[in-house]
């Protein structure tokens, strides 16, 4: 008997080791149920002092069938007629318009959707789509009660509470396969109501939000111990960094400031897909064109200083209630900006808002109208500002350049959204200018949306230097750049006369943020480490949360300082690091991969400049005024997980049909079980009885 159960014993032993090879080797369970999306962009939740804004799914997720939206007819058939609710509509960026989000939201039969993302760029067959408010950052600036629609094409819907309502952009990849995959071979046949329907394919999304309601009550709950303790917080403020520069080392009081200014942020329905090709990278590269053109004087030493400094900076969050122009206008009105007093740092000068002299922004300046000759608008801050050295300076440059710029003031008195307002909330004296493409509204027909991207700058072509964008661009540089440099009070030698900005730098700054992060200017003036991490893809301009930085911070950082600074070619890149002292904040020195570099870290860039930056977070937070209506105080939520994943889902009868066969089974199981329990028993006394008798 021992013999006979070893033996089996052994052979249960290979079956069980048999049976695990097999099982490895197979997908899991899980795998062979759900097919995982792995690239999407998620709507997602923001909460400022009075609301929330955006979009979640409950940890339970949202479900539901997917049905193909390509035209109106499709859409109405879902919202009137789908006999298999509940619905995920996987929609045709077209389709995707405010009246139509509306409509499914509205609908019992929806519970989210997935809309297409052209990652070629394409762009919809769409008079406009601007989900962003007609009014941006109403009620921040520097008259509180002035809100006027200069985005008139605005619906508002990136504004907007979706609840418990998910939806999601994917990339053209997950679109082919949730169409081709999914619906075509398993749901399409439903729209005529065939017996043989099921199995149908459907869509499980997951966005779990953590925050609710407004910032102050998020806050509030992130101090409680339960949360505080396990270092978990349901919302986090949105911030960054700003970037700022200054063509030459600041005197000791510094006075009689020129700073010229842009934003390096933007929104769009799906935050992680803001590109603002229009709305800031179109100044970015303007302000880089006109550093670039004076900052080249300075490396030829044709200019050696000028007595009025010239700054250039770069403000983030400025799409969320002026993030950050109300954290450096709150910071110079305080005493600690640029830097709080340390006196064991060498530190550059404080000084204040009533320092800067002159403002000049650049906002909305990639679409100007006309073919031969750019109109561009002027809005200046007050009466006093029409008449200022730099708005005259700029008419005189305006007027007398071969250039292809034509400068017109603005129809109406009222200021566009811009920084300047910031500034103008703490000194109205001071002389501001808006630069625009605009007179009265936007011309940008896809504002704070996904498609303000390369393609809405250039149109059908592709971009070069003989692109009209980057002409204009270049025209509007080179313009500034002598306008500032005549009003600078300038050191430099009488051979300077006209300056040109580069067109060829313009076409690569657009390029790169807007198409191919990982382009040879990016690479030039990076460290190794950090060129190494880029991806051929455009940069998303949203500002995310503090505790994030995001690479257009850094990249621009570093463009700026290679623009305005000296290179230094005979050190060694490791003397480079060697030579920075923390204990200087005056200047930077930066390591920059340069033309030549190589792998020995003997042939690097060692740029000195005088470019720094500068916290981007709103001051209410710091305040502790979670409900300010002074400050920006927009947050976002924190969540566990996103997911998208696909699945193929049977019938309820069928499924009703297998719970109760199941049940059978086991009742049948159950029972024979007590039975052979029962029967077993009597077997066993009576064999056990006849041996006894024996």
């Amino acid at each position: 008997h021992i013999k006979v159960i070893m033996e089996l014993l052994v052979v249960l032993l290979l079956c069980v080791l048999s049976a695990e090879s097999i099982t490895t080797q197979l997908p899991s369970l899980h795998d062979r149920i759900y097919h995982s999306i792995n690239t999407f962009y998620p709507c997602f939740r923001l909460i400022n002092a009075t609301r929330q804004i955006g979009c979640s799914a409950s940890a339970t997720s949202k479900s539901g069938v997917v049905h193909y939206v390509a035209n109106y007819t499709q859409l109405q058939w879902l919202v009137d007629s789908g006999v298999h609710p509940p619905y995920i509509a996987l929609m045709e960026p077209a389709m995707f318009t405010s009246n139509n989000v509306l409509m499914l939201k509205s609908s019992s039969k929806v519970q989210g959707i997935i809309v297409k993302y052209n990652t070629s760029g394409q762009l919809p067959d769409l008079d406009y789509f601007s989900p962003e408010s007609s009014s941006p950052n109403c009620g921040f600036g520097v008259e509180k009660g002035s809100c006027d629609a200069w985005n008139a094409n605005g619906t508002g819907l990136s504004r907007m509470d979706f609840g418990d309502f998910p939806i999601s952009a994917i990339t053209t990849d997950g679109f082919d396969y949730l169409y081709n995959t999914c619906y075509l071979p398993y749901n399409s046949r439903a729209l005529h109501g065939t017996s043989d329907e099921y199995p149908l394919c459907a869509a499980e999304m997951v966005a779990d939000m953590f925050a609710v309601t407004n910032t102050e009550t998020c806050f509030r709950r992130n101090n409680l111990p339960i949360f505080y303790l396990n270092d978990q917080v349901m919302c986090q403020p949105l911030g960054d960094n700003n970037v700022w520069s200054s063509l030459f080392d600041l005197p000791q009081q510094p006075k009689d400031i020129i700073m010229i200014a842009t934003k390096l942020d933007s929104t769009a329905f799906f935050p992680s897909l803001s590109f603002g090709a229009n709305n800031e990278v179109a100044g970015i590269a303007t302000l880089m064109g006109i550093a670039g053109a004076l900052g080249q004087l300075k490396k030829e030493r044709s200019l050696v200083g000028t007595k009025r400094p010239i700054l250039f900076a770069l403000f983030h969050g400025e799409s969320w209630d002026y993030i950050g122009s109300s954290r450096m206008v709150y910071d110079m009105v305080h005493g600690v900006f640029p830097y709080a007093k340390d006196n064991s740092k060498q530190q550059p000068p404080t000084f204040n808002v009533s320092d800067i002299t002159d403002f000049l922004e650049l906002s909305h300046v990639g679409m100007p109208h006309g073919n031969n000759r750019y109109t561009y608008y002027l809005h200046p801050s007050s009466l006093n500002a029409n008449s200022s050295e730099l708005m005259n300076a700029l008419n005189e440059f305006g007027s007398s350049s071969p250039g292809n710029i034509s400068l017109k003031f603005s129809s109406v008195a009222s200021l566009p959204p811009a920084s300047l307002q910031r500034f103008l909330k703490v000194n109205r004296s001071l002389n501001g200018i808006i630069i625009s493409d605009y007179d009265t509204q936007y011309n940008n027909r896809f504002f704070g949306s996904r498609f303000d991207n390369l393609q809405n700058l250039v149109g059908a072509g592709n971009l070069s230097e003989n692109s009209s964008v980057v002409q204009a661009l270049t025209s509007l540089a080179t313009l500034i750049a002598n306008a500032v440099f005549n009003i600078s009070q300038p050191s430099a030698d009488n051979s300077v006369r006209n300056i040109s900005a580069n067109s060829t730098l313009i076409k690569n700054v657009l390029e790169c943020f807007l198409k191919n992060t990982s382009c040879t200017l990016f690479q030039t003036i990076l460290h190794p480490q950090l060129a190494a991490t880029l991806q051929p893809i455009p940069l998303s301009r949203y500002i995310t949360v503090d505790t994030v930085s995001n690479p257009e911070t850094k990249l621009s950082f570093q463009l700026l300082s290679y623009l305005t600074g000296m290179i230094n070619t005979s050190t060694t890149c490791s003397a480079c690091l060697q030579s920075f002292n923390s204990s200087i904040q005056t200047y930077n020195m930066t390591w920059m991969q340069g033309t030549n570099y190589n792998t020995s870290l003997d042939n690097c860039w060692c740029v000195t400049s005088y470019t720094h930056y500068h916290i981007a977070k709103s001051p209410a937070f710091d305040l502790q005024q979670y409900s300010s209506n002074e400050y920006s105080t927009w947050a976002e939520s924190s969540w566990k997980t996103t997911t998208l994943r696909v699945y193929l889902m049977t019938s309820f009868l069928l499924e009703v049909g297998l719970l109760l066969c199941g049940l059978a089974m086991t009742a049948t199981s159950l029972g024979l079980g007590v039975l052979c329990n029962i029967r077993g028993r009597k077997i066993f006394e009576n064999r056990g009885n006849g041996h006894a008798s024996s």
